[in-house]
């Protein structure tokens, strides 16, 4: 089984680490009409968290995985947008680098024959490495 999203994650961990240089006003700095720099690692914190409690019950309790559609995280970010936007910027850093170091550690420990079928469902939960370069990479663009 191809693991190598573990390099991946870790990878895109220490550059999410990288942003520690950050001021607060850079943290703040506007991403499109209504995210910041900081929205967007508070964005990524929520979703790395909830890939982390989903295989985390499944794993240990069996509770079924539900894995959102396109519409559905739309509409999530939209419920959970204020709440991101009154963190303090520096705390949704901390935060969003605890996080993923912890998904990180945890999707490497998965059993083979349980991270096989997750990657069959849903490679992105393993691979959480896409979505924080996504939003990783418009961070960058928003401070240049």
């Amino acid at each position: 089984m191809d693991t190598s999203y573990n390099q991946r994650n870790r990878e895109q961990t220490e550059r999410l680490k990288t942003l520690s240089r950050l001021t607060d006003a850079e943290l703040a700095r506007p991403m499109g009409e209504h995210w910041t720099v900081a929205v967007a690692l508070a964005h990524l914190a929520y979703y790395d968290a909830r890939v982390l409690s989903t295989l985390d019950a499944s794993l240990r309790h069996g509770v079924p995985r539900y894995w959102w559609n396109g519409p559905e995280a739309l509409a999530v970010n939209d419920a959970r947008l204020d709440g991101w936007r009154a963190l303090s910027p520096r705390e949704t850093l901390d935060q969003a680098i605890q996080i993923a170091e912890a998904v990180d550690r945890f999707i490497a420990t998965l059993p083979d024959d349980f991270a096989e079928t997750i990657l069959d469902e849903r490679p992105s939960a393993l691979d959480r490495s896409r979505h924080r370069a996504e939003h990783l990479d418009e961070v960058d663009a928003a401070l240049t």
